[in-house]
């Protein structure tokens, strides 16, 4: 037996001090002679917009409202809080998760959270539960928007334990503290005033896709607000949630516009790139042409002007052959006496007839 299991059995031993609760008001007399004139409330269904919660808890103050069963289960956590959600919505307050618990180990006298470990314990109280925060330290005087918070210090909760602590992704189940959770320090409020609760029947099967077609058509947020009462007559919607709905349908679709009008832009400028593409293709092209036409025309320049290179170059051949040819006869006849006289010697000292010696 744990120490929640020992709570729960003190709390529910006999003998135990139960708190004196303030008895409700008596029923108003159906006696048109004694009845006293009273004025007609009107249905919050019928209203435009839902007040915020103005009761102000006092410190002995008590309050009954059926509590959250103890033993409630669930096959996973967020179905066992589906389940509370349900409970609390039909008898007029909400819950939140406050905090959770890990499995520590112990080493040398000091508790560490072990490493990679899931929650296997919450702590769930009333949403009413807490002190409203005031950074600022402003008075009611001072504050200049209406930004009351709903925080008026509710003492009751309950815990949501793993049914296995092992695995928690397993079963899971509301236990009772040391506290009677069935004790609230307000009354049950209109469920129509908390947030959290209008928000999970914005959340519900077709509501969202309503909503978009309401804003789509153009109109206020009072002829929505009615035109989506009238689809879903249990729904809890206000008209600041409505409001909020159409502000957040309008800004998604200024930014499919943009996103629409920004692709469009890119796409034609990506044609205009591609056209100024081809068009430098294009004078590339001709301008390729042009070069052909240039190679060409210099070609047919340079044979010609190969071909006067040779003309030139054979002509002159020809008339340094012809220069060449007098100077050779000129040298031959300087050159024919001498060698008529180199005969003439060699006569002279050979005798000419065989057998007989000349001068030497």
């Amino acid at each position: 037996m744990d120490f929640d299991d020992q709570l729960i059995e003190k709390l529910n031993a006999p003998g135990r001090h139960i708190p004196t609760l303030t008895p409700p008001p008596p029923p108003p007399s159906t006696d048109p002679t004694t009845a006293t004139p009273t004025t007609s409330t009107p249905d919050p269904s019928t209203l435009p917009s839902y007040p915020r919660p103005s009761h102000t808890a006092k410190d002995n103050e008590s309050y009954y409202i059926k509590p959250i069963p103890s033993g409630l289960r669930g096959h996973n956590l967020a179905a066992l809080m589906s389940a509370c959600h349900n409970h609390t919505l039909h008898n007029g307050f909400d819950i939140v998760k406050k905090a959770g618990v890990k499995p520590t180990t112990t080493k040398n006298g000091r508790k560490s959270i072990v490493s990679g470990a899931s929650y296997y314990k919450w702590h769930i109280t009333c949403v009413l539960g807490g002190k409203p925060k005031n950074t600022r330290h402003l008075t009611q005087e001072q504050r200049r928007r209406d930004k009351g918070s709903l925080k008026v210090g509710c003492p009751s909760r309950v815990w949501a334990w793993a049914v296995d602590r092992d695995n928690p992704d397993g079963e899971w189940e509301i236990r009772w503290g040391d506290t009677d959770p069935a004790l609230h320090n307000h009354p049950p409020v209109d469920v129509k005033t908390l947030p959290n609760h209008r928000r999970r029947a914005r959340e519900q099967d077709g509501v969202k896709e309503a909503i978009e077609r309401i804003a789509a058509s153009g109109v206020g947020r009072k002829e929505g607000l009615r035109e989506l009462r009238d689809l879903f007559p249990g729904g809890l919607f206000s008209e600041k949630d409505m409001a909020n709905e159409l502000q957040k349908y309008k800004m998604l679709a200024k930014q499919q516009q943009q996103r629409s009008a920004g692709e469009q832009e890119q796409v034609q400028l990506q044609e205009q790139v591609q056209q100024d593409q081809n068009a430098h293709a294009d004078d590339d092209e001709e301008e390729l042409e042009d070069l052909e036409e240039d190679d060409e025309e210099e070609g047919e320049a340079e044979r010609n002007l190969h071909v006067q290179l040779q003309t030139q170059t054979g002509q002159a051949y020809h008339l340094t052959q012809q220069l060449q040819q007098p100077q050779q006869h000129q040298h031959l006849q300087q050159s024919g006496p001498s060698h008529q006289q180199l005969q003439q010697h060699q006569h002279m000292y050979s005798s000419g007839v065989s057998g007989v010696p000349g001068y030497w």
